[in-house]
């Protein structure tokens, strides 16, 4: 209770809706100052986005991979790609920027980076397959309730 007690005294918003130039005298709205630096920030984030995305796909062509099929490389790669794609939305959607959405991308970015990690040191190639038809299992789950 003691949260929501802390919201009713919280103070009213003491920044100012204009903020004045200190060398011509004239006031600026906040908002356009505040479009400006979400702007700046979101093209950041599309830079983020294609130079990790690049680099991605330059290791990717250079990573050996599994002639025979024993799920491995399908779902590390799979997981590395959910990061990548996580990473990204984060990057370039200030949107997302508050406590409660970025608390579960990175909730569920830990959660794949634990999955990830274990399957990169410990997987057998029978994990692998059991992950993939779990996946493919509850996919058509999702199909089957969507009928």
């Amino acid at each position: 209770t003691a949260l929501w007690e802390r919201g009713f005294e919280v103070s009213e918003c003491i920044f100012p809706f204009e903020l004045e130039d200190e060398d011509s005298g004239e006031y600026d709205s906040v908002e356009e100052s505040d479009s400006e630096f979400f702007e700046t920030i979101a093209a950041m984030g599309f830079d983020f986005e294609r130079e990790l995305k690049q680099t991605l796909a330059e290791l990717w062509y250079k990573a050996p991979h599994d002639p025979e099929f024993t799920g491995k490389t399908e779902v590390l790669d799979g997981l590395l790609m959910r990061q990548v794609n996580l990473a990204c939305t984060v990057a370039i959607s200030p949107q997302t920027w508050s406590m409660d959405i970025c608390g579960m991308i990175l909730r569920s970015m830990a959660e794949t980076q634990i999955t990830l990690e274990w399957f990169n040191k410990n997987g057998t190639t029978e994990d692998y397959k059991q992950f993939i038809d779990h996946g493919l299992g509850q996919r058509k789950l999702i199909l089957e309730h969507q009928q």
